[in-house]
């Protein structure tokens, strides 16, 4: 049995198969998240290579795009992802989402290394919410020791300001696309986790967060610090939330709503220039 594993976001997964793992062909993007093994791993995932996928348990329950669905049976479920029966990958989940199987009909394809980069995201990042967690839209950066993400809906500058701050302040990218972030005690830590959207600018580092700005493009340079129950409905917003379980959903908005109230919310409205890094500062 080839075992590996990996750390996300504070989370241990064991990923077990009974074939070289190496045919998986996604670890070589998860270099910076390999880890030592660990006796009691949270998630525990078993790669099945298959001839023939096994049908999907239950209902059709969500289908977010034409890329993956969602089956459900009582507390269980079946994400099948891929367009083509030849090209698809099937995560079996059992209850509670700390075991999985992912069964795979073409693996070392690079359409399979994908889907199974899909399929270990949407478990680690539906596994962190019984942690006090969950996954942001958001660009990540280290400004200096400090935390700090900039969010906000497509296109209003989230990669631009991180490049920004890197160029002009000497920030660290962390991830350009992504965050997960975790309550820990009143205070909340942040991760950079393995997807790092197109340009893939994805790293394995952590820090409490100093701060979330909520990213307004305008002709005019201004900040201000937002309630929680408007910061809670911007973060609502750009999270990745369980559609498909009501339950989950309540999980993920009480762990938000907690990350608001412990963490300063900004609404920026700025042009993209060097100036808004004082302004973001002098606001912390």
């Amino acid at each position: 049995m080839a075992e590996q594993s990996l750390l996300v976001s504070g989370v241990s997964l064991r990923l077990s198969s009974s074939t070289a793992l190496g045919d998986l062909g996604l670890l070589p993007g998860m270099a910076e998240f390999v880890a030592e093994p660990s006796g009691d791993a949270d998630v525990l995932l078993h790669w099945q290579p298959c001839g023939k996928l096994p049908a999907p348990r239950g209902e059709l329950v969500y289908t977010p795009a034409k890329l993956w669905r969602m089956y459900r049976l009582g507390q269980r479920c079946d994400a099948v992802f891929g367009l083509r029966p030849s090209h698809r990958s099937l995560l079996r989940i059992e209850e509670g989402w700390r075991e999985a199987t992912l069964y795979q009909t073409d693996p070392g394809s690079e359409g399979g290394a994908a889907r199974a980069s899909m399929a270990i995201d949407l478990l680690l990042r539906t596994a962190i919410l019984s942690r006090g967690g969950a996954a942001l839209h958001a660009g990540f950066i280290d400004d200096g020791g400090r935390g700090l993400l900039f969010t906000g809906p497509s296109g209003a500058g989230k990669s631009t300001q991180c490049h920004l701050w890197e160029e002009s302040a000497g920030a660290f990218i962390i991830n350009e696309d992504r965050a997960q972030l975790v309550v820990e005690g009143q205070r909340v830590r942040c991760y950079g986790p393995p997807w790092g959207g197109s340009v893939q600018t994805a790293h394995n580092r952590d820090l409490l967060l100093d701060g979330i700005v909520v990213l307004e493009q305008a002709p005019f340079n201004a900040i201000e610090r937002m309630d929680v129950a408007p910061a809670l409905t911007q973060l609502v917003a750009r999270c990745f939330l369980p559609y498909w379980d009501p339950a989950l959903i309540a999980l993920a908005t009480a762990n938000l709503h907690a990350m608001a109230e412990r963490v300063p919310v900004f609404r920026l409205r700025c042009r993209p220039e060097p100036a808004v890094i004082d302004l973001v500062r002098s606001a912390l």
